[in-house]
């Protein structure tokens, strides 16, 4: 089931300081590519809720724009299963990249949090049954 959905290149790093956006706000680049790497796209897209809301509605604006335009029809029919699928993997993740810290992160406390209550064991029984 976790690999119905495509997998693509995932940016995973949308930290403001990451950004150049060109006066005239007409486009913008990404950098600081080392947490790059193969995912689902919805990763990105609950990673650049992160950013303030005009960046956020930009990049979304932008994507659908692209991916209607490559598929026909907006990325919200196949994104559900990605969701689901997301809300296991992304703070497993966490956990994996917090546990290589020094000190425990605090934007990690809340994958700790549901591993501890037994949120992110339900998570995963929803996505498997």
């Amino acid at each position: 089931m976790i690999y119905k959905p495509s997998f693509t290149l995932t940016y995973n790093d949308f930290y403001w300081t990451n950004f150049a956006v060109r006066k005239d706000k007409q486009a913008a680049m990404m950098f600081d590519y080392n947490l790059l790497g193969k995912g689902y796209r919805f990763s990105d897209f609950r990673n650049v809720q992160s950013l303030a809301e005009t960046a956020y509605q930009a990049f979304l604006d932008e994507y659908e724009r692209l991916y209607v335009k490559k598929h026909g029809h907006t990325r919200h029919e196949e994104e559900h299963l990605e969701v689901k699928i997301d809300e296991v993997a992304a703070p497993l993740f966490s956990l994996i990249v917090a546990s290589r810290q020094e000190q425990f992160p605090q934007w990690a406390e809340y994958a700790k949090a549901e591993a501890l209550d037994g949120t992110l064991a339900d998570k995963a029984k929803r996505l498997l049954l």
